[in-house]
């Protein structure tokens, strides 16, 4: 059912709701999409909530204004249904159950998977809020295969989310991508050197086109700044492929999901990494992961999913401003 079926216009205004209930699914270049699942956060042992956004994004896009700023009629909306696995998984709890988790996993991979190849190979640009981070595997392997080559990622993100291959969960997406052999050039952006184990460290020490931008270097060290680690992120995935940006709310101070912490950067850095990934016009999807709005108070809830909608945004209007 399409999402903004029950917008309601407001007179003397013309909002995305008044649009986009007028659209089919995937019309549209620029496609919304929410994947409400928290199976791979608690595969991996998280919190869940993230499963709990869809209505609120939704409702965000719709109040949305149509004016100069941004091609409204460049947006569309698109869904991936795994209301079924998400309602299945409940009966299921880690660590006792992670096999069970696990499998789940399996199945949404598939149905992400073959929903963005879909879009991907349409030449429309994802815009995918989440879910658990274990989607950068299907988005980065439906990236993989509308390319035909070998893809780059470059993930905000304090966890680098490349632990062992014992199953699909959200900490380990790109374990699988490179194992895979369609993932090439990988970068994080932020990393905590307190949340990497020495497994996934070596991952990144035995591979040239693995790399890493630590937070400790830029937050209290000095030896860079977050700007300029940002510019070689950027150079290091967008210069041999195409890449995915991927985004793990887990690391924007005040931000509710599975792992919050209050130490890591302000909704405006995520908007400037969103911003000059667009800019690139070598970035194809973006993924905003893992926020939870029903771990929020009730009354911040709405704020917390208009700043995820102005991540998307920020994205879209650097893609609209290419600077190569």
């Amino acid at each position: 059912m399409n999402p903004f079926i029950l917008h309601k216009s407001r007179i003397g205004e013309t909002q995305f709701g008044d649009i986009l209930k007028e659209r089919n699914e995937d019309d549209g270049t620029y496609i919304f999409i929410v994947i409400s699942e928290d199976i791979g956060i608690r595969a991996n042992g998280g919190r869940p909530g993230a499963a709990g956004n869809s209505s609120l994004f939704w409702e965000c896009i719709a109040s949305l204004q149509v004016n100069a700023f941004l091609p409204a009629n460049k947006f569309g909306w698109s869904r991936i249904s795994v209301d079924d696995l998400q309602n299945r998984s409940l009966k299921y709890s880690y660590p006792d159950d992670k096999i069970q988790l696990r499998s789940l996993v399996d199945e949404v991979d598939k149905r992400v998977h073959e929903k963005i190849k879909y879009l991907l190979k349409e030449g429309k640009i994802p815009l995918v809020l989440g879910g658990g981070h274990n989607n950068a595997f299907p988005l980065l392997n439906a990236l993989h295969d509308s390319n035909g080559k070998s893809i780059n990622a470059l993930n905000l993100d304090p966890h680098s989310d490349t632990r062992e291959l014992e199953g699909r969960h959200s900490g380990n997406p790109f374990s699988y991508a490179k194992e895979a052999k369609f993932l090439k050039n990988y970068a994080v952006l932020g990393l905590h050197e307190s949340a990497i184990n020495e497994m996934s460290l070596k991952k990144f020490n035995d591979d040239p086109n693995w790399t890493y931008f630590s937070f400790e270097e830029w937050a209290f060290r000095g030896n860079t700044t977050f700007s300029k680690s940002l510019d070689l992120a950027i150079q290091h995935v967008s210069k041999s492929s195409v890449f995915g940006l991927e985004i793990c709310a887990d690391g924007i101070k005040g931000c509710p999901c599975s792992a919050a912490i209050q130490h890591g950067w302000s909704w405006e850095q995520v908007f400037d990494v969103a911003f000059q990934s667009g800019q690139t016009g070598r970035c194809e999807y973006i993924h905003l992961a893992e926020v939870a709005l029903p771990l929020a108070d009730p009354n911040i809830q709405m704020s917390i999913a208009k700043s995820s909608i102005a991540v998307l945004l920020a994205f879209i209007k650097g893609y609209e401003q290419p600077h190569f």
